[in-house]
């Protein structure tokens, strides 16, 4: 009886809520939610509203919420009288703004320059998010306007002012273009379809000579950069005239901080993004870094657009006008290129606050699309990476100790090494990433997986990991599993992105294979032959061979080639016995000369040059396989 009634009281268990806002349910992402921030991770890092904010469960849950609920409200009651005081000074300030201009007007000289005049009031000057009307230096720069004018139309003035740099590299371009029309818009019109994957996302897909006449720069860099992607040196002749003459406007921009346009500085987004020199011309062409350029655009662009209007007009006044998220675009797409480059040259930097708040805008357009998306994670990704490096040394200690514990290890193989940091990353975006047909945020997850194992072997080999073999092998393993990883990726990619790929993507690929090939000795037989074969695949992949060449595939083909090369020798390098201590740098060589005997003899990958197609090169190769290598180009 006691049984009976004991099994009578127990009740069915109450199924447990999930806490997950509307977003993240939607979008099928992990939600965080953190209370002291009263809403989710992801909705806090895209300035979105989160349901979860007044869900009244979530005091029970979470105490601290309704503590602070009352002091919240105060304070969000304090910040809207702060705006509307804001709002108020802002009209003031544009009423005397206005009347200050027509005291003024009859006595100013315009200004010679070829952008909105809206646009050109000095940004340095800023306070709480207000642009100032009259910075100190501004007023200073007038007076020395109206004193000492900047226009004269007499006839000499005007025969100097045709003499200007920049007035002679506008008309030299034009007289180039009017003799090749047909070809700079065809140019730039490719240009536009076969990087329209990679460039800011819903733009133009062609031009005119409408276009032109007011936008010479942009127009010079579109045909520029299609000349280097155009099959088998077709217009080398022509691309050998252009060349002066883009480098001529862009150093001319360079000093006209005042006087851009939002297309001079998108063009100089795709200086960043392209190379446009030719690399057999190199020792004539001037080699502009790229990481300065993105400082300098995106300097010159908060400087021309007043991105706090943007701000106001998107979270007060819920305006979404297509050419605020054009500005936004161009700022998020330099940003990316500005964090990567930042990582990538080990000038590791920590994001503007302000500018991150800018990149996080963008999400509350509903014209965004989900590449916009892509550009935001991947500006999260690179600022997770940074802060990284910032601190490498204390993040490598602390990374150790815990992998001493047992932890930072995959659930599935605890040989392979997690970043709790970019695992973190990885399941906010998920979702994203199954849409990113491109491959850009896995080519950058896998790019800074293998970066940060290699930096963490080339800082602290001789210091640490020499004697902790396991960390060490868990390290090697992990960064060659990221290398193919990055590589069996890019061979997915079709032709059509990969001519249109930036020098950030296919830069990745070089590293993976430069990593891969620096640290062949560690793997055993079968491995280093499956490493060469990945590399060899991804030579073809961009060579002629089977692919039409061009010259931004066929300059990293070389380079691809030169590691394979390099790869081999190293795999039948004879021991140094006179070599008694080990580098970091000369760790895979001196590491690798026990296991050289594992090699067979007779492996060898063919040279590659000596085959008119891809078809002739396997036909060949397999014929001549010996047994044992059969395998050497099976899949791995």
């Amino acid at each position: 009886m006691a049984t009976e009634e004991k099994q009578t009281t127990i009740r069915p268990r109450k199924k447990r809520k999930t806490y997950s806002c509307e977003l993240c349910r939607k979008f099928k992402t992990r939600c965080d939610f953190e209370p002291s921030e009263g809403k989710c991770y992801r909705c806090r890092m895209l300035n979105l509203d989160c349901s979860l904010t007044n869900d009244p469960e979530l005091n029970i849950k979470f105490p601290q919420v309704a503590a602070n609920e009352s002091s919240n409200n105060r304070t969000e009651q304090l910040e809207a009288h702060v705006r509307d005081m804001d709002r108020k000074m802002d009209i003031i300030l544009s009423k005397l703004g206005e009347v200050t201009s027509l005291l003024n007007m009859n006595n100013s000289a315009t200004r010679e320059n070829t952008v909105d005049h809206s646009f050109n009031t000095a940004y340095i000057s800023t306070t709480n998010g207000l642009k100032l009307q009259e910075p100190p230096l501004q007023l200073i720069q007038d007076i020395d306007t109206r004193l000492f004018p900047h226009q004269d139309n007499s006839e000499s003035a005007n025969l100097e002012k045709a003499k200007r740099p920049y007035v002679v590299a506008r008309l030299a371009f034009w007289d180039y273009f009017k003799e090749h029309e047909n070809v700079c818009l065809e140019l730039s019109h490719q240009f536009l379809m076969k990087s329209h994957f990679w460039i800011i996302p819903g733009g133009i897909k062609s031009i005119d000579r409408e276009f032109v006449e007011k936008h010479c720069f942009i127009t010079s860099v579109f045909t520029i950069i299609a000349m280097g992607f155009d099959e088998n040196d077709k217009y080398e002749k022509e691309q050998e005239e252009l060349y002066p003459l883009v480098e001529h406007l862009l150093t001319n921009t360079l000093t006209m901080f005042e006087k851009l346009i939002d297309h001079d500085i998108e063009a100089l987004l795709y200086c960043c993004m392209y190379r446009f020199t030719r690399k057999s011309k190199r020792y004539r062409q001037l080699s502009f870094n790229p990481l300065v350029l993105c400082n300098f655009a995106i300097n010159s662009l908060l400087n021309i657009v007043d991105f706090h209007k943007i701000k106001e007009r998107v979270l007060l006044e819920e305006q979404y006008n297509g050419i605020d998220l054009y500005h936004l675009r161009i700022l998020n797409s330099l940003t990316a290129c500005n964090l990567q480059f930042s990582i990538g040259f080990g000038t590791f930097t920590n994001q503007d606050p302000f500018i991150k708040e800018l990149n996080n805008l963008i999400a509350k357009f509903p014209q965004s699309n989900f590449r916009d998306d892509i550009k935001l994670s991947e500006i999260n990704l690179s600022d997770v990476v940074n802060g990284i490096f910032l601190n490498f040394k204390n993040y490598f200690w602390s990374f150790f100790n815990i992998f001493k514990q047992g932890g930072n290890r995959d659930r599935n193989d605890d040989a392979i090494l997690v970043f709790p940091e970019l695992d973190y990353w990885l399941k906010n975006w998920e979702e994203l990433l199954s849409k990113d047909n491109g491959g850009i945020l896995w080519f950058s997850y896998d790019f800074f997986y293998v970066m940060i194992c290699r930096c963490f072997i080339m800082e602290f080999y001789q210091q640490t990991l020499a004697q902790n073999t396991q960390f060490l092998d868990s390290i090697l393993l992990t960064m060659k599993q990221y290398c193919v990883s990055l590589l069996h990726g890019f061979l997915k990619l079709p032709p059509s992105l990969i001519k249109g790929a930036p020098i950030i993507t296919t830069n990745q690929v070089v590293y993976a294979c430069l990593t891969l090939c620096d640290f062949l000795h560690k793997f055993n037989a079968k491995e280093r032959q499956q490493t060469l074969n990945l590399c060899t695949k991804i030579y073809w992949h961009l060579n002629a061979i089977g692919e039409k060449r061009n010259e931004a595939t066929e300059n990293v083909a070389v380079i691809i080639k030169s590691l394979i090369d390099t790869g081999k020798k190293k795999m039948f390098s004879s021991p140094d016995s006179s070599n008694s201590k080990t580098s970091p740098n000369e760790f895979a060589r001196v590491e690798g000369l026990q296991q050289t005997s594992e090699i067979p003899q007779t492996f060898s990958i063919p040279d590659v040059n000596r085959f008119n197609s891809f078809e002739d090169f396997f036909q060949d190769f397999f014929e001549n396989l010996q047994p044992t290598a059969q395998h050497l180009f099976s899949d791995i």
